[in-house]
């Protein structure tokens, strides 16, 4: 991959969340929106797809999840 597009890709995001990961352990993320505008920035909203896996909802935490494949597609 260009070291530019990953470094364009890998640049620190402004805004992180956090929430209890069980154990007196604190987890950071982003949110999906961030994660797809990154991806559209830096690749265009045509050089990558996401195909869901499995799917699914955490009763105790009230939250959605998704495990999918990340592809992206190479610029010639």
């Amino acid at each position: 991959m260009n070291t530019d597009i990953y470094k364009r890709l890998s640049e620190p995001f402004e805004e992180t969340l956090w929430r209890d990961g069980g154990g007196g352990t604190q987890l950071e993320y982003i949110s999906g929106e961030q994660c797809v505008s990154r991806l559209n920035d830096v690749l265009g909203f045509d050089g990558w797809s996401f195909e869901v896996k499995e799917q699914g909802f955490n009763t105790e935490a009230d939250e959605f999840w998704a495990l999918g494949r990340l592809t992206v597609y190479p610029t010639i």
